[in-house]
């Protein structure tokens, strides 16, 4: 058990594999409501400000992470703001 543990200490100090796993999970996180959405095809008891906000939110972390440098950041930051748009873009389709 110890071992295993060391092992997994080493996986997660490498910076830019927690990234990769943070970026797509990000990216993951909004699939539920957008395929609920696309099913339903209503947006009732979804927040447009959250999503705006949230949209914004993507755009400054986005150049913040273009600023750094940090491939993985930029990938999961301008994933997400694509998610997000899709979202809004459905929101306002089935609204």
């Amino acid at each position: 058990m110890k071992k295993a543990l060391l092992n997994l200490k080493k996986f997660f100090t490498h910076p830019d594999i927690m990234g990769w796993i943070c970026s797509t999970l990000f990216m993951l996180c909004y699939l539920p409501q957008i395929i609920k959405t696309v099913q339903l095809k209503q947006v009732g008891d979804v927040s447009l400000t959250m999503w705006l906000v949230q949209l914004i939110a993507y755009s400054f972390g986005g150049c913040y992470a273009i600023w750094l440098k940090k491939r993985p950041l930029i990938y999961g930051y301008w994933g997400g703001w694509l998610v997000t748009l899709y979202f809004l873009i459905l929101y306002w389709r089935y609204a």
